[in-house]
């Protein structure tokens, strides 16, 4: 499925892409040193999935680089090995997947249960139906509105690592250029 672009109020990028959530309170005892390798990982194989598919590779930083191939196949290995060791920890089912509003400050999405205004959460979002390995972002429940048989929740991210910001910043915008690109192929 698509998704549309528009921007929030501060002037970034709001995408509207198709992906899995599940959400539940933040758990007293989270180790955020835990959520941040986690998430490190995650975007690392989004990474990956995106250069398996157009057949380039993806620095960190948005630039092509041209490895030799021992160090692209080390790499590769070393990313496994760390999503193995967490697959083998974590035997999880992905949630449904929806259209949600996403930006660099937070979320909004429709959910049947209605979280406490205020509420920090632990929301796991899965950005692409083949990695089936979830980014972990601490949010705080900001604005929930009654629609249909349920709730529009909007919630706002906890401070993000520089990293995690980074990667998720080039996340969006390589969503929002594949959107208009799709648009343009149309017209």
């Amino acid at each position: 499925m698509g998704s549309t672009t528009t921007e929030n109020h501060q002037g970034g990028l709001v995408i509207e892409p198709y992906i899995g959530l599940a959400w539940k309170a933040m758990p007293a005892n989270t180790n955020q040193q835990t959520l941040f390798k986690n998430n490190l990982l995650t975007l690392s194989l989004l990474d990956m999935l995106q250069e398996q598919r157009t057949g380039h590779d993806i620095h960190p930083h948005g630039h092509s680089l041209q490895k030799t191939e021992l160090q692209h196949i080390d790499a590769k290995l070393n990313l496994l090995l760390g999503l193995v060791t967490q697959l083998l920890n974590h035997d999880q089912a992905m949630p449904e997947f929806q259209t949600i509003k996403f930006s660099i400050d937070g979320i909004e999405w429709y959910d049947k249960s209605k979280p406490e205004l205020q509420q920090t959460l632990l929301l796991d979002i899965y950005l692409d139906t083949e990695n089936h390995h979830a980014l972990k972002l601490p949010a705080t429940v900001e604005n929930i509105s009654t629609v249909d048989s349920g709730y529009m929740v909007k919630t706002r991210f906890l401070p993000l690592s520089e990293e995690v910001k980074n990667h998720l910043e080039k996340w969006i915008f390589r969503q929002h250029r594949r959107e208009v690109a799709q648009a343009r192929g149309r017209t």
